[in-house]
């Protein structure tokens, strides 16, 4: 009957029993003649009946427990799953004494969430730990606990022991665990989730506060053409009292032409985002709004539009002073030409009896020279230098009137950078010599450049007049190497008095100098370095400088690598027709002006 697995345990129990003098007590499973298991309790006492060979009689009783095992190994299955759930819980699990409050036991969650060990709470209180925060939540929820036996999703601050603070959900179940009132209690951490619920809280209160209080209308609708919500500057901006009067417009009646509201949904449906559309709009007065539409579709799981969400901006303002701008930008056109005009007329008038003094000057000095009379030489120097100086303040004005109206041509062809340099060290030889300077050229690489060959020879002109006039001794060379991007780089350096770092960022402001007044050292009109700066950003060519009071000056002009071109190019280079110097934001417009410019220096 016994079942196999059972025999040795069972006959262990006899043998024990026989060898001891005792009761045999046993449990083990036996097997019914028609298979089926059960679980049985033997207790009886043994008799010897025979020494040899050893016979006994076992006289007691065996009783049926099948249904006790089942009901104890459901508990034992019961109490397994209970202490997996308990172990495992995201929740913070504690069993509390019901009389006194007492913790019995914690999850490693609740050890977790407290900062407390197991060791620490237990045969304690949360009261004597200083767990709650909120003293009045405690006592509530223990009042409700004595009272209905629960307490549900009880929302309090808990300290833990480092001293943070943490939010969570309480809940409580009084029970009977092994015949001992107990008390289950549930918490979770909800912090972070407070957390989120105030920045999102936080995040629509400012939402509201943009929606409500920005100067641009904004609006949701769906494509039925009704709208969901609209801000009050909508609101203003088509004078409506509100939502209510927009609605039963509906999107449809705000738009003066129904065939750009398509053509604005067409682009949406395309697109997804539409920026700055420019449409005319229709007030629920009647009257037309320019304006400016941002708006983006708004897409559901099926891919279908589903609602509309967009701005509004009113731009009759900014439209009526853009043609406010227009207009004074056209009338200072108009006034900059009537000035050119002025200035060339007058030039007109200023030169022709200045050549004519000039021409005068050197007609008595070769007669001087030609009789040998020398004592009026200081004279007529004085006349031709004051004449020629004149003479180049005259040009200068001409050239920057002419760049600020819009009307300065360039006509770019083929130059070769070394005789460039070459030409204007030989015009200046004389000059620097007078002066005791020595002027040289280092030519580091040869580059041919597509430039202006009067603003080249202009603005390198005036660089080393003013290298020379700034310089008292020592040297000024003139270098040309090659920059790191594959532009070239002329640089006219001297060994003068310097620039002061105060004055560097007006340094190519037209009529600024750094010496002026009555009591100034240097002579010179102050357009020198402006033209500079023309000339050679009229070509797109860039000028930089780099300076220290009492050390000197370097001034680096830059012609990009797409200014350069090659020897076997500049032969075949076809002339370019003469073009306009493009104004900043401007377009380039072809030259009109046929007035001879001011030959080089």
């Amino acid at each position: 009957l016994v079942h196999p697995d059972d025999r040795s345990r069972a006959r262990e129990a006899m043998t024990a029993a026989i060898r001891e003098g005792r009761i045999c007590d046993v449990k083990h499973r036996i097997v019914r003649r028609d298979g089926e298991l059960r679980h049985v309790h033997g207790r009886g006492r043994l008799d010897r009946l025979s020494a040899s060979p050893p016979l006994f009689r076992m006289v007691g009783t065996l009783q049926d427990v099948t249904e006790n095992e089942r009901a104890q190994r459901a508990i034992e299955a019961s109490e397994r799953k209970f202490r997996e759930v308990f172990e495992s819980s995201l929740d913070a699990i504690a069993i509390h004494s019901a009389q006194g409050g007492r913790y019995l036991s914690v999850n490693p969650q609740y050890e977790r969430l407290t900062g407390f060990t197991a060791e620490e709470l237990l045969g304690r209180t949360s009261g004597e730990m200083k767990l709650w925060i909120a003293r009045d939540i405690y006592r509530r929820v223990l009042g409700e606990l004595e009272a209905t036996g629960r307490v549900h999703d009880t929302e309090a601050e808990l300290r833990r022991k480092s001293g943070e603070r943490r939010w969570v959900l309480f809940s409580g179940l009084r029970v009977d665990l092994g015949g001992t009132p107990c008390v289950v209690s549930f918490t979770r951490d909800v912090t972070e989730r407070r957390r989120a619920e105030q920045a999102l809280r936080d995040s629509e209160e400012r939402y509201r506060e943009l929606f409500d209080g920005t100067p641009l209308g904004v609006y949701r609708s769906i494509p039925e053409g009704s709208f969901e919500d609209v801000n009050p500057a909508f609101l203003r901006m088509f004078g409506a009292a509100d939502l209510e009067s927009v609605r039963r417009l509906g999107a449809g009646g705000l738009y003066a032409d129904p065939a750009k509201r398509e053509e604005l949904r067409a682009l949406l449906a395309e697109r997804g985002v539409v920026q700055a559309f420019e449409i005319d709009l229709r007030r629920l007065d009647g009257s037309v709004l320019p304006a400016s539409v941002s708006a983006r579709a708004i897409r559901g799981a099926d891919g279908a539009v589903v609602r509309y969400e967009g701005i509004v901006e009113d731009v009759s303002l900014r439209q009526a002073m853009e043609e406010d701008l227009r207009r004074a930008r056209d009338a200072a056109l108009k006034s900059e030409r009537l000035k050119s005009t002025f200035l060339a007329n007058m030039s007109h008038e200023i030169r022709t009896p200045l050549n004519v003094i000039l021409g005068f000057a050197g007609v008595v000095a070769d007669h001087l020279r030609e009789i040998g009379d020398h004592s009026q030489d200081q004279f007529i120097d004085a006349i031709q230098r004051a004449g020629k100086r004149l003479m180049a303040t005259i040009h200068g004005i001409l050239d920057i009137s002419r760049f600020a109206a819009e009307g300065f041509e360039v006509r770019p062809a083929p130059v070769e950078l070394a005789g460039a340099i070459d030409r204007q060290l030989q015009e200046f030889e004389p000059l620097a010599a007078q002066r005791g300077l020595r002027l040289v050229a280092e030519i580091d690489v040869p580059a041919i450049v597509r430039f202006d060959e009067y603003c080249l020879s202009q603005a390198l002109g005036n660089l080393i007049d003013n290298a020379i006039k700034f310089t008292r001794s020592g040297e000024i060379s003139v270098r040309l190497r090659p920059g790191d991007d594959g532009s070239r780089l002329l640089e006219v350096a001297d060994t003068g008095v310097g620039i002061d770092a105060a004055f560097l960022p007006r340094l190519f402001d037209a009529f600024s100098q750094e010496d002026s007044g009555s009591s100034r050292h240097f002579e010179g009109s102050g357009l020198g370095l402006a033209l500079v700066k023309n000339y050679l950003e009229s070509n797109g060519a860039s000028i930089m400088v780099e300076s220290e009071k009492g050390e000197g000056s370097i001034f680096r002009i830059r012609f990009p690598p797409d200014l350069l071109v090659s020897a076997g190019e500049a032969f075949a280079a076809p002339a370019e027709e003469p073009r306009r110097r493009q104004a900043p934001g401007g377009e380039a417009r072809p030259a009109t002006d046929d007035k001879p410019r001011p030959p080089s220096r």
